[in-house]
């Protein structure tokens, strides 16, 4: 298992902080050989409480269908912390995500995104407001960046394409499992 397959089934791992996930990616433990006898060695790294609750036979399904998913998209990458393009400004974050499931490309550091965020129910009022000022942002070349749910951030994605500009969706989730409505 490789540094960015290890790395992603450390991602894989359920109940862990950016913190844990980091000590057991700097322990270079062989998770593709975790056996009952690395549990210890793994609460060393995390903590007991942790240890107990990570399900390897979980991550290991997750793990597969993060593959799975990658070698079905083409234009699909996984950005870990260490790698140019995570978001600097992510690491402002008490616990900031260990992994990004990218679809498509992410803005250089140099390009100004914006975020517009809001409810689902919003009113007609407030989803043409998202769209008015998604548009003139896009229009003047920044990204916009929204969730991917309907109401405002539908509205705020949209009025960016109609001004031919570049949004972002930040999901709760990996790409792989899609929940947003």
């Amino acid at each position: 298992m490789g540094t960015n397959e290890r790395r992603l089934f450390i991602s894989c791992l359920n109940g862990l902080n950016f913190h844990q996930r980091m000590a057991l990616d700097e322990s270079q433990l062989p998770f593709d050989k975790y056996g009952a006898g690395m549990t210890d060695t793994i609460a060393h790294l995390v903590g007991r409480y942790a240890a107990n609750r990570i399900d390897i036979a979980a991550a290991t399904i997750r793990y597969h269908e993060c593959i799975d998913y990658l070698e079905r998209h083409g234009n699909a990458a996984v950005v870990f912390p260490e790698d140019p393009r995570y978001p600097w400004r992510l690491y402002e974050m008490s616990d900031p995500p260990y992994r990004l499931m990218v679809l498509g490309v992410l803005p250089s550091a140099e390009q100004v995104p914006i975020t517009i965020v809001g409810t689902r129910d919003a009113s007609k009022s407030a989803e043409s407001a998202a769209f008015k000022l998604a548009f003139e942002a896009a229009r003047d070349g920044l990204w916009i960046v929204s969730g991917f749910a309907r109401g405002i951030d539908l509205n705020a994605h949209t009025g960016a394409v109609s001004a031919h500009g570049r949004t972002m969706a930040i999901l709760g989730c990996g790409l792989e499992d899609s929940w947003a409505s």
